[in-house]
């Protein structure tokens, strides 16, 4: 007999979505306009969805702009929602570029708060999250003008982001919410890309 539920449709959420909803995702914000399906704060509102019914959570330029203290609540949210093996990609500044300081922004993130999550103490969060998230994937935008100037001084992307500033404009993260606290926390690929959806290239 098929399972009832093979033919469900994806709940995929776009966080903070604006008036540039993803394709075929359900848009939360906090002001109703075009492409919001749900008008919620998210740093304080629980998500309207049931338990583990969220197949995948999508955020782009929007963490920023809450202050990182409410930004635990939120994710702790997203796993009581989280189906076992949801996904979240999420984009943001990165934090040592000139656009993470622009008006408007209230959080400044690197990798360093996702590998605390995710990989160094991911155990500890377990009580916070209820859940596992395991940060699959980190790509660094970083355009070819920059790549070429690095190159010219001898400079390796890598190296550059290690030691110096405006080399990443943001930064994309690609995580896998599970339900298990056995679950073993896992070393990211990090790779370097021109734009979002271009080339990955891994960082050496």
């Amino acid at each position: 007999m098929p399972d009832e539920f093979m033919d469900r449709p994806k709940i995929a959420l776009d966080l903070g979505c604006g008036s540039k909803k993803k394709l075929g995702y359900i848009g939360i914000d906090n002001v109703k306009e075009d492409g919001v399906d749900y008008a919620l704060d998210l740093s304080r509102d629980k998500l309207p969805f049931p338990d583990k019914s969220v197949d995948c959570f999508f955020s782009s330029h929007f963490l920023e702009h809450i202050e990182s203290s409410d930004h635990l609540p939120l994710f702790g949210e997203m796993s009581r929602v989280a189906k076992d093996g949801a996904t979240f990609e999420a984009w943001h500044p990165y934090a040592f570029h000139n656009d993470a300081f622009l008006y408007g922004h209230k959080a400044f993130l690197t990798e360093e708060q996702w590998y605390h999550l995710c990989v160094k103490y991911s155990e500890a969060w377990y009580p916070v999250l209820n859940s596992k998230w395991l940060l699959n994937k980190i790509v660094y935008v970083v355009h070819p003008d920059v790549c070429q100037e690095m190159a010219s001084h001898g400079f390796s992307v890598a190296f550059a982001l290690k030691y110096f500033k405006n080399i990443a404009k943001e930064i994309g993260l690609f995580i896998t919410i599970k339900h298990n606290r056995d679950t073993k926390s896992i070393e990211p690929e990090r790779f370097y890309a021109h734009g979002r959806g271009e080339e990955l290239r891994p960082l050496r």
